[in-house]
């Protein structure tokens, strides 16, 4: 089974989510428009997913990896990330809400301060968020100084 049809399957009929999987945009699966409630993504990468327009709901992440995935206007609803990296990616109209962070990184991603608002007077989350400190944050505007 190709990784687009095996996530797609993966995320309709399991409650854990593992493996690699890297999707291959000319096949006619789409996770646009998902709703992703209670799952698990544990020791998982995923790839080129195009997820816009999507809710995950109560999902946990644990050391997971999106990378050159669309998340526009995505939201992460009451999700808990223990380890999770997003590389290479734009972030429109993304919404962390009310969501649990031990350890979160991205790594040449685009807008994402911007989604991150609710944090704002977090700094240990903004800190675990960023792996970064204060001062940093700062000159950044991510926080107040």
């Amino acid at each position: 089974m190709k990784d687009s049809y095996k996530l797609k399957h993966e995320l309709e009929n399991r409650p854990i989510i593992t493996g690699i999987f890297t999707v291959d945009k000319t096949q006619d699966v789409t996770f646009q428009n998902m709703k992703i409630i209670r799952k698990v993504f544990k020791n998982c990468e995923i790839a080129y997913a195009n997820f816009n327009h999507s809710v995950f709901q109560n999902c946990t992440f644990d050391n997971v990896i999106f990378h050159h995935c669309e998340l526009t206007d995505t939201d992460f609803f009451e999700c808990h990330f223990r380890f999770c990296k997003f590389v290479n990616m734009l972030f429109i109209g993304t919404g962390f809400i009310k969501c649990q962070v031990n350890e979160m990184y991205f790594t040449y991603c685009a807008g994402i301060e911007k989604n991150l608002e609710e944090y704002k007077d977090n700094v240990d989350v903004l800190e675990k968020i960023y792996r970064q400190d204060r001062n940093y944050l700062q000159s950044k505007n991510i926080i107040n100084s």
